[in-house]
């Protein structure tokens, strides 16, 4: 995605850097879910797809990585 990072696929979750009051608004009439798109690792796909978004999410709780590094290491689940 960008040269020298490790990441190679997005992951689409909710923007925890805000308040709850952020994850959605109401937009004519409509409600508007607001996402986050978080660059991560191939191993990381492989590993949502495999055992799922919310271990995965437990995953990224536990070990902390700073989610906007595109060049940062992969979580080790």
């Amino acid at each position: 995605m960008f040269p020298g990072a490790t990441t190679s696929a997005l992951y689409v979750t909710a923007p925890v850097y805000f308040p709850d009051e952020f994850a959605t608004v109401r937009e004519a009439g409509h409600d508007v879910v607001i996402a986050w798109l978080v660059p991560i690792t191939t191993s990381e796909a492989e590993y949502v797809k495999a055992h799922g978004w919310e271990r995965f999410e437990d995953v990224l709780v536990e070990q902390a990585p700073d989610l906007i590094d595109f060049s940062r290491a992969a979580v080790q689940p």
